[in-house]
């Protein structure tokens, strides 16, 4: 189900899933600075 999915749009991505490893292809990374117990949008790094 999940590893048919593909170019799926989501608020922060589109996503499509790899088959083979039921991993995001080419899924952007996201770095998090924690601040005041809260977790803080920093930067955004694509593969």
């Amino acid at each position: 189900a999940l590893e048919a999915t593909k170019d799926l749009k989501l608020h922060h991505a589109t996503i499509t899933m790899d088959p083979a490893t039921h991993n995001p292809v080419d899924k952007d990374g996201v770095v998090l600075i924690a601040k005041d117990g809260k977790g803080q949008f920093f930067t955004k790094i694509k593969p």
